[in-house]
Order: structure tokens, then C-alpha cells, then sequence
């Protein structure tokens, strides 16, 4: 497992027909990751953080130059990982750690004595305390993913996507929708070019987070400022 990764990601919102047809596409292109069983889709959950203005968030949805998140990840509720997401110029950097049951709730409950001398963990560590960053919202969803590890291309497919802030009941988000995320540390491959352009998919802002922000602050009289 990298422990840094550097890819571009393209994100695009499908209609069940077109994410059909898009699965049945890609399936003659690219393998299965190792986190499917049985050719089912598998389980994604990740835990945000951020500060108690949302700044982190926020910050992210006016569409800078540079931004950074940082998020507990888990597949098939058994493998954990922290990640520390950074993004410049639509160039995306991914900072990771493998984590065990022990590690990760000593994270939630925002203990920080998991996290050694070395440069990797006090980059992490050093976030939580500059950002005083705590567990904000639960997202979760299933998902198909694809690679060829040879040139670096992953795609993904999520649905049944849900997100549950704290103290809070769960939301659905993009309900009956489908993001079909691409990520490569290149250019895209001519035959994946070739069949968004023939479908006309383009490419949005469609970050899981983000979008549950939003939907978390409609109806509220104001959004927390610094």
C-alpha cells in the first residue's frame, strides 16, 4: 500500500441508466479491486473532520487553489485507514496510514498518543492540533471500483450514498444518483475519453462532503463565518 499517492480525479453524476451502462462498459476494460467478494459491490464508510466553524469544509466549496481534508476511512468495516487529502490545481495528493479497530476509535475519540516522531504521523498529528479538528459526519455508500495498477487508473462507481452528522439521523445524499469517479496519474486512456465524450458525461464538483454540508445547512437562518 503507497503511502503517498498523486493523481488527477474527474467526478460524474449518472442516471441508473447511464451507470448501467457504464458498468457493463468498463467491466471489459478493467479488473476488479481486492476489495470486492464476489463481484458485489463492498462497503465504503469514512468519518470527516473539521473545526466547530466548519472552516475546513467551507473553505473547500469556494473553489481555491489549494485544499486539504482529513478523513477516517474503512472498507468492508475491517480495513481502516486515515487519510490526509490534499488538492492544488486539480492535482490531487493522498497522504495514508493503515490503521487497526484500536487505532482508529483512538482517533475518534481524538487521541493523538497513536501517532510517532516520524514525518507521516506528526503531519497528521500536526493537523489536528493547528485545525483543532473533531469527528463531524459520517458518510457511506457502496461501491464498485476498477484499476490497472500498471498506469495507475482507478474508477469507481458509488450509490446508496448516505451521510449522518453527529447526534443527528441519516440523510440520503444523491438519492437514486451515481458518482463514477475516475482518477489516474495521467492522462486518461483514449478508449475512457472516447466513451465519456460519445455518452456527453462531463465532469462536476461532486464532493461527498461537501454536498452534505449544504444539504446539512439548508433551512438554517445562517452559516457559521469566521
Amino acid at each position: 500500500m503507497k503511502t503517498l499517492m498523486q493523481r488527477y480525479e474527474k467526478k460524474f453524476l449518472l442516471s441508473k441508466n447511464q451507470y448501467n451502462n457504464f458498468l457493463d462498459f468498463i467491466r471489459k476494460h478493467l479488473s476488479e479491486d481486492p476489495h470486492h467478494v464476489n463481484h458485489e459491490p463492498y462497503n465504503v464508510e469514512t468519518i470527516y473532520f473539521d473545526d466547530s466553524t466548519h472552516s475546513i469544509i467551507r473553505h473547500s466549496l469556494s473553489s481555491p487553489a489549494y485544499k486539504a481534508k482529513l478523513r477516517l476511512r474503512s472498507y468492508n468495516h475491517d480495513q481502516h485507514f486515515i487519510e490526509l487529502k490534499k488538492k492544488f490545481h486539480g492535482q490531487s495528493y493522498k497522504l495514508r496510514m493503515n490503521l487497526n479497530e484500536h487505532q482508529r476509535q483512538s482517533i475518534l475519540n481524538l487521541d493523538l498518543t497513536i501517532f510517532n516522531d516520524t514525518i507521516i504521523h506528526q503531519e497528521f498529528k500536526q493537523m489536528f492540533i493547528k485545525k483543532k479538528l473533531n469527528p463531524v459526519v459520517h458518510v457511506s455508500y457502496l461501491r464498485y471500483a476498477f484499476e490497472d495498477t500498471t498506469m495507475g487508473l482507478r474508477v469507481t462507481l458509488d450509490h446508496n450514498i448516505n451521510y449522518q452528522y453527529f447526534n443527528e439521523i441519516q440523510q440520503p445524499l444523491f438519492p437514486n444518483q451515481y458518482i463514477l469517479e475516475i482518477k489516474c496519474h495521467q492522462a486518461f486512456p483514449l478508449w475512457l475519453v472516447k466513451y465519456l465524450s460519445d455518452q456527453r458525461l462531463h465532469h462536476q464538483s461532486l464532493s461527498k462532503y461537501g454536498h452534505s454540508y449544504i444539504s446539512h445547512m439548508k433551512g438554517s437562518l445562517y452559516v457559521t463565518h469566521d
